[in-house]
């Protein structure tokens, strides 16, 4: 396995503190016989964020829209 140079872990670092930094962040880890072997993180997206304008396809109106499903 080829090793991160200290700029890429340092700038991955300073993603993920601001990640982390947002409401309703929200990681999980696997591990095997004791070592993390993955992860995968993630963060509610406002409606109004950019990321939902870059669909391939158009959305349905209210799919931006919270609702009690997306909180249970």
């Amino acid at each position: 396995m080829s090793r991160m140079s200290s700029r890429c872990v340092s700038s991955c670092s300073e993603r993920l503190s601001g990640y982390a930094a947002r409401p309703g962040w929200e990681v999980v880890l696997g591990d095997v016989k004791g070592e993390t072997a993955g992860h995968a993180f993630g963060v509610p997206l406002a409606p109004t964020t950019r990321w939902w304008a870059s669909m391939a396809n158009p959305l349905p109106e209210d799919f931006t829209t919270p609702d009690a499903s997306m909180t249970s």
